[in-house]
């Protein structure tokens, strides 16, 4: 039997939920973003429910405003080769983490949020998104440090993943702890910078169409000094929506449609 979303609520009221709201569903509708395939699609109609319905319980709840980062206008960027939403609310930057398994006993960040120097955040945010039932639900929360801690790194896919008995489900302790500032930035090195030239190469690698995010296809240290880069980023983006736009209809699991979502200012 399924349980309504007020259920939910009374059996889990520590948790956030929210609904998402029918102008969102009606914006949906008519707003459009274009990706690189339909991982990239899937992964960005993902992350922009998650980042409505957050924003939406924030101003709700909290009365606040989120800053999305680097901007609204270059998240698509990120989502189209990474999963997940930086955010800040005040001076407490946040990494939202959807995801749409109704298991929600493990937390998997990917490697990019968390050994990135310039993309690191104080807390990371586990998101349950169910699209069909249409909410979200913020069952818990880590902090950075706790990820490089406890958190177990798998090299192949690039993820730390966090085992529900380290992530805190009580949301009102993120609140109490973003309130008084605490630090829980682990230490992660910068990466050097990439020559020009290497940068080059590495587009023309990284552009070629695929079904897949090339997020593996190089090693982390290069792929990641690309990535931090917002003009080589933007660059390797449009590239890949370029070389979809024009590849044959029958191309098989590559998508040349678009995924909707919202660029909502926060009044």
């Amino acid at each position: 039997m399924k349980l309504t979303l007020q259920e939910l609520k009374r059996l889990y009221p520590e948790q956030i939920w929210q609904e998402f709201s029918e102008n969102d569903l009606k914006q949906r509708e008519s707003i459009i973003r274009h990706y690189s395939n339909q991982t990239a699609q899937n992964n960005a109609d993902l992350n922009c429910w998650c980042l409505d319905a957050f924003r939406a319980w924030v101003k709700e709840n909290l009365g606040d405003s989120i800053t999305v980062l680097p901007s609204e206008a270059e998240v698509p960027t990120i989502w189209d080769v990474v999963n997940g939403t930086a955010i800040t609310i005040g001076k407490t930057r946040l990494i939202l983490i959807p995801d749409e398994a109704t298991n929600t006993d493990i937390l998997t960040v990917p490697q990019e949020w968390v050994d990135l120097h310039d993309w690191v955040a104080n807390y990371y945010l586990a998101i349950q998104v169910n699209i069909d039932a249409s909410w979200i639900c913020v069952w818990g929360f880590t902090s950075h440090r706790t990820l490089k801690d406890k958190g177990n790194y798998d090299p192949i896919y690039r993820t730390y993943s966090l085992d529900r008995d380290y992530v805190i489900t009580d949301l009102d302790v993120l609140w109490l702890a973003q309130g008084i500032g605490l630090e829980e930035k682990a230490n992660v090195e910068q990466l050097k910078l990439l020559a020009p030239s290497t940068a080059e190469d590495l587009l023309v690698r990284l552009s070629k169409l695929s079904v897949y995010s090339p997020r593996l296809d190089v090693s982390f240290k290069e792929w990641g000094a690309l990535l931090i880069n917002d003009n080589w980023r933007n660059r390797l983006h449009k590239m890949r929506q370029e070389k979809a736009s024009r590849a044959p209809e029958s191309l098989e699991g590559v998508d040349k449609s678009s995924t909707p979502c919202i660029n909502k200012a926060d009044t």
